[in-house]
């Protein structure tokens, strides 16, 4: 009996069989758990560089958002479409008042702005229906020193604070590059599985 062909209920189809069923059940497991380790890494990732270019701005942005002139609120936000992974930014009032905005990815909206608790830097995770990505809204606050007539006031009052909120920067992070790289991870890892399978059945 040739070993190589394929016959029902012979030892060779039973051990192809056992072996088709084990690197499909081993590369499921693969899969599912390359997915997850790389969902969650990438999207520390993004929140991670996001947070950094939304205080960056922040800190680039003081001299425009307290003097509201519009062209000094367009160059600070200029920059910020060169970045793929930045869906959209806007600068916003103490008081809650749009200055500017700029939209890079016009299929993802801007939601209502919600600032950070307590004066820190917050973000919320969002579904778009539309792309079938989600994306992320990071608002950090833009901070100018607080001038006062009485220094020596305040060098009384250590818990002073010497710094004022005016102001907020709100970025949009999309997900999207995050989704299609993970898709062409499992696609990889697919496309090896199926050469796995192959070989072992041929031999």
């Amino acid at each position: 009996m040739n070993a190589r062909s394929f016959i029902p209920h012979s030892l060779t189809a039973k051990f192809n069989a056992l072996t088709i069923g084990l690197a499909c059940t081993l590369t499921a497991g693969v899969v599912m758990f390359a997915v997850r380790y790389a969902s969650a890494s990438t999207y520390d990732e993004v929140l991670r560089n996001g947070t950094k270019l939304a205080e960056l701005v922040s800190q680039t942005s003081e001299y425009a958002v307290y003097t509201e002139n519009a062209a000094a609120l367009a160059q600070a936000t200029a920059g910020l479409a060169a970045h793929s992974d930045i869906a959209y930014v806007a600068l916003i009032s103490a008081d809650g008042r749009v200055l500017t905005q700029r939209r890079m990815h016009e299929k993802i909206p801007i939601p209502g702005f919600t600032p950070g608790a307590a004066g820190a830097v917050g973000y919320r995770d969002f579904d778009d229906a539309e792309t079938g990505h989600g994306h992320i809204d990071v608002v950090a606050p833009i901070r100018a020193r607080r001038f006062s007539g009485d220094d020596e006031l305040l060098e009384l009052q250590p818990t002073a604070q010497r710094e004022q909120i005016i102001g907020y920067v709100q970025l949009g992070l999309s997900l999207e590059a995050m989704h299609d790289r993970i898709h062409q991870f499992v696609r990889g890892i697919l496309a090896f599985a199926a050469v796995v399978i192959a070989f072992g059945v041929v031999l």
